[in-house]
């Protein structure tokens, strides 16, 4: 392990995070600079390696467009989603929307604010989602599965993150496919 000629702020053995193209996760990688930041001696590592998540998870939150009365959706339920189903009731969603295969994570989503929550394989869910909005589909999409759905309304916002980049809704049937809807690339970060 070492530190490169011109770095300044840091020093072989200090412990960072980079919020950047590189694994936090990684136990050593190579990072520019002005990309790392400092983990506390004080903070346990297990917590000094969300930084990098959490501040993805929040740029996508604080840059989604959500307003007071919006009715979102998240989809996955994973770490990303159940902050953003928190994320998306303190910026003013009325109504949000939990969408997960898995049980469990449904209902820690309904436990931490999601209004309703929806397996994803359930064949009733979108017309369930649609009347839940009167129709209109969602205000708000946050997609943080790595795949399409067509639930945002006609002026609705899509919020991408945890994909590898590129619009997951032109998948065959999706909603751009079907319904020439523009997405917002907000976020595009894998953690």
């Amino acid at each position: 392990m070492e530190a490169g000629k011109k770095v300044r702020k840091y020093k072989v053995g200090d412990r960072v995070m980079s919020c950047k193209n590189n694994g936090t996760f990684a136990d050593y990688f190579i990072a520019q600079e002005e990309n790392l930041h400092l983990i506390p001696a004080e903070m346990d590592m297990d917590l000094g390696c969300l930084g990098e998540p959490l501040a993805c998870i929040m740029y996508s939150i604080f840059n989604s467009g959500v307003q007071l009365g919006d009715t979102v959706a998240v989809m996955g339920l994973g770490f990303a989603g159940q902050i953003m189903v928190q994320g998306a009731k303190r910026k003013g969603a009325l109504t949000v929307v939990g969408i997960d295969p898995l049980a469990g994570k449904r209902v820690l989503a309904k436990n931490l604010g999601a209004d309703y929550v929806f397996d994803p394989k359930d064949p009733d869910a979108e017309q369930a989602i649609r009347n839940i909005t009167g129709g209109r589909g969602v205000d708000v999409v946050f997609e943080a599965a790595g795949s399409g759905k067509r639930l945002p309304g006609p002026d609705g916002r899509v919020n991408l993150s945890g994909t590898q980049g590129g619009n997951p809704f032109n998948e065959q049937g999706g909603a751009a496919a079907e319904n020439a809807l523009p997405f917002i690339k907000v976020n595009s970060s894998t953690y």
